[in-house]
């Protein structure tokens, strides 16, 4: 066993590493113990080449945003100098005082089994019928509630935990709104974009506080038009970046700061200091540990003593959403340039003619379909790629096929979305499945299922402080964030938040 350190920090994505550089900021002595032989955790960046030079491509998180949600990334990229290496995601030529505002168009597609039908729309979605919009303003309002309120007062209530989100939209008929099947088609795609999980098994309270703390639900859909959401921005050399330049920060000030291949697999607390036991034998002694994974990881991890059935059943309960993450590179990104594909619309509610006038965006929601989510993904170098999201039950699907029936089903699907045009041009197709990761069990995060949240939060979030051990053992993860839950913000700002606890513990 080596050095004790003031505190050991279990797991080396954003949570994690923030948590560690705010406590070797504060004159803590800090190890990181990363299972991986990288940084990132669900940020995951490969360098490619394109025309020569190298170029980046995110195959886990991708984006953040400007606003307040979303401050807590946006601070620490700027405080790590690479601000720089923002760049806004396409929405479009932006062009001021072109025809929608410069927008290019986004794709809404509803697939069942006797039609597929698309609708392309800029600006804020709408449904068509008076019914959908009644339910989605119904919808509206209680996010504006929980925003102002905050989860207690629905935990005091006992509101919509014992519901899953579809339920809830079901319950709409006792209120006298039948809800048309766009309704269930917006839902069904909120909730795989959002949660990688189908809207079965989304507790209501839980998708309620989950968009509330994002800003609601135009941050929740939109990019950055017509208001700011929290897919705005990406980072010219991959989200993982961000977690690389913390690391060389933390091992400007200690070399040894950072050990990779350490996967933790038990914690000592029976004496002092407490004892990390990683897979491979090694021993890591600490006066405080902090575990910086999800939930479902870290109930992994044995304690000695054990910890309060309590806490490992809030852990178990909290399941990861299931996703394949898909890139699809092109000769050119011509879907810019697509400009009578789709030219009936919606600009922000309205039906016209011409939506289509200023190309695709690329970006587009899906439901029924094996893929749910598009967008452009161009890098800052600008080579052209396109992403698409398979998740919930068919990512659990996918990963038992070939890759070439998963690329198979892609292009079939981004041609029925986008034309020929996205089978002729494809130049190359590559994946990561997040749903065999062993250190991620599922991406993007976590989610509380029906009758689980109420029950099981103030072991999770970090708003109601749980700590374990004296205070010796504390857990924090992007799931754990009252600021942009299950973003890279919310593990940022759940970092901070556990750091600034453990610190005034250690000091005390």
């Amino acid at each position: 066993m080596d050095e004790t350190y003031d505190v050991i920090v279990v797991g080396g994505g954003l949570c994690g590493l923030t948590a560690a550089l705010r406590c070797q900021q504060a004159g803590l002595s800090v190890v990181v113990l990363e299972g991986r032989d990288r940084l990132g955790g669900r940020s995951y960046t490969k360098t490619e080449t394109w025309q020569g030079k190298p170029t980046w491509f995110d195959f886990g998180a991708h984006f953040i945003g400007h606003d307040d949600r979303q401050k807590d990334i946006w601070d620490l990229v700027k405080e790590l100098g690479l601000k720089g290496d923002l760049f806004p995601q396409y929405e479009g030529p932006e062009q001021p005082g072109e025809k929608f505002d410069g927008q290019a168009a986004n794709l809404l597609s509803v697939w069942n089994a006797n039609q597929r039908a698309t609708t392309a729309y800029v600006g804020t979605i709408f449904p068509d019928s008076l019914l959908g919009t009644l339910i989605l303003g119904e919808l509206i309002g209680l996010l504006a509630l929980m925003d102002q309120e905050g989860l207690n007062h629905f935990w005091q209530k006992g509101w919509y935990d014992d519901v899953s989100v579809l339920q809830w939209v079901d319950h709409q008929k006792e209120n006298g709104l039948d809800p048309p099947p766009e309704v269930y088609s917006l839902i069904d795609m909120l909730c795989r974009v959002g949660f990688s999980a189908p809207a079965n098994e989304i507790s209501m309270l839980w998708f309620l506080y989950y968009i509330s703390s994002s800003g609601g639900l135009d941050a929740f859909t939109n990019l950055r038009y017509p208001s700011q959401g929290a897919q705005g921005y990406r980072l010219r050399r991959g989200t993982q970046s961000i977690a690389e330049t913390v690391g060389e920060r933390l091992r400007a000030k200690d070399f040894g700061a950072i050990r990779y291949g350490k996967k933790v697999t038990a914690l000592d607390f029976s004496g002092d200091p407490a004892v990390a036991i990683c897979a491979d034998g090694s021993r890591h002694a600490g006066r405080a540990v902090l575990v910086a994974t999800s939930p479902q990881l870290a109930n992994a991890i044995k304690t000695n003593p054990a910890l309060p059935a309590e806490r490992h059943d809030a852990a178990a309960a909290m399941r990861n959403g299931q996703t394949v993450m898909t890139l699809c590179h092109f000769k050119t990104p011509f879907w810019r340039s697509l400009t009578s594909l789709y030219t009936e619309g919606k600009f922000n509610g309205k039906d016209v003619d011409d939506i289509s006038a200023n190309g695709l965006s690329g970006n587009a929601m899906l439901s029924g379909a094996p893929i749910v989510w598009t967008m452009d993904n161009v890098s800052d170098e600008g080579a052209p790629a396109m992403f698409a999201f398979v998740v919930a039950d068919e990512a659990l699907k996918w990963k038992d096929k070939s890759p070439r029936v998963r690329e198979e089903t892609v292009r079939d699907c981004l041609v029925a979305l986008y034309g020929e045009q996205a089978k002729t041009e494809m130049t190359g197709y590559e994946e990561y499945l997040w749903t065999t990761d062993p250190f991620a069990l599922g991406c993007p995060a976590g989610h509380f299922g029906p009758g689980d949240v109420l029950k099981s939060m103030k072991h999770i979030l970090l708003e109601y402080d749980p700590q374990y051990m004296g205070g010796r053992l504390r857990f924090a993860s992007s799931e754990s964030a009252s600021l942009s839950n299950g973003y890279m913000s919310g593990a940022v700002w759940s970092g901070k938040t556990v750091a600034e606890r453990i610190i005034k513990t250690l000091k005390a």
